[in-house]
């Protein structure tokens, strides 16, 4: 088989995404419209590599790259910038090749930044580094032996709770109702200290991906306020809990618990078989508690550098500097606290 290697534009060339949906290990960050909403927030530039048969022009392998150009935080090409994990979608004995071919193709960057969900151990001259974990529910084929394998006090118990408080749950179909989960969401990340993505981040979401049924976002009312709301995705027979927030004052009542639940219940009617908790950080022992207390196995994320790079990176929470500026977050009127978030967040990739 003669397999080249080559830069496509998924946005216009069909067979990326084609791909990707058969792929067995394809998943909504690899879809060209997650990372359109990427760029189109961000401003970085893709870099798609495919791997083709250059007889039959059909599409081997892919691993999508963007290049992030901050006068910050350096120059780098990562796979993706802002995403849990997007390993490449190639026989691991190409990787190598597909490395060179984009150094080669990309002079002016530092550095390759590859999010892997499994470890690489066969590939020479990466630096790896693992801070990462997500949390995957595989569902059972009934729904009650999936609510069994909940935590009895600490999830079953807060779910029947918050079931006879008196929420109802739907799916928004308006901005309206993204609206108000962005001010629930920069609630949240103003109580740990952190600035929100950009509200532009999650009309991008929204455009590109709601259409395509690829994104939906579950709320909770209570007294006809929208008091918890998690913005979903969905690819194939996934679901993946990407984005979060709920108010305080009622979590008591256990929203939190029961929103998690009616999605969950949500994936049985669509036929879905797997609920991915999203990216946490193995220093937030309370978040990967929660999560374990599903029912959910962790899966360690590997993060690997090209060349390695002098510095690595760290999740260390304990710097001065750190805890100053989750200080000074949590005492930032909102506006400001999302200005923040709009000007750093292209720098991060």
């Amino acid at each position: 088989m003669n397999l080249t290697l080559s830069v496509i534009d998924p946005q216009t060339d069909n067979r990326w995404d084609e791909f990707v949906v058969k792929h067995p290990r394809g998943s909504i960050y690899h879809h060209s419209l997650w990372g359109k909403a990427v760029a189109e927030t961000y401003g970085f530039r893709p870099f798609y590599i495919s791997l083709e048969n250059s007889q039959s022009g059909r599409i081997e392998g892919v691993l999508p790259l963007m290049k992030v150009n901050s006068k910050l935080t350096g120059k780098r090409l990562v796979s993706l910038p802002l995403t849990a994990y997007c390993p490449a979608l190639f026989p691991e004995s190409e990787l190598e090749n597909m490395i060179q071919f984009a150094t080669t193709n990309c002079p002016d960057m530092d550095y390759i930044e590859l999010k892997f969900l499994a470890d690489v151990t066969n590939t020479n001259d990466l630096k790896g580094q693992s801070l990462y974990a997500t949390h995957i529910l595989e569902l059972e084929p009934d729904s009650e032996k999936t609510f069994k394998k909940f935590h009895a006090n600490c999830i079953r118990r807060k779910i029947k709770k918050a079931e006879k408080s008196g929420f109802t749950f739907r799916i928004a179909d308006k901005e309206e109702d993204l609206k108000a989960f962005f001010k629930l969401e920069t609630a949240v990340r103003k109580h740990h200290g952190l600035p929100p993505q950009p509200y532009s981040f999650f009309t991008n979401i929204w455009k590109n991906l709601k259409s395509h049924n690829l994104m939906f976002l579950p709320v909770l009312e209570y007294q006809n306020k929208i008091v918890a709301a998690v913005l979903m995705l969905r690819f194939n027979d996934t679901f993946y809990y990407e984005y979060s927030a709920s108010d305080s004052r009622y979590w008591s009542l256990g929203p939190n618990q029961l929103i998690i639940w009616e999605i969950i219940k949500l994936a049985y009617k669509e036929g879905i078989r797997k609920f991915d908790f999203g990216r946490t950080a193995l220093t937030n022992h309370s978040l990967l508690t929660f999560k374990q207390r599903w029912g959910a196995q962790q899966h360690i994320l590997h993060y690997y550098y090209h060349p390695a790079i002098k510095k690595i990176k760290t999740n260390d929470n304990s710097g001065l500097a750190r805890r100053l500026m989750h200080f000074t977050n949590r005492h930032l009127p909102s506006p400001l606290l999302q200005l923040e978030g709009k000007l750093l967040y292209p720098h991060l990739g």
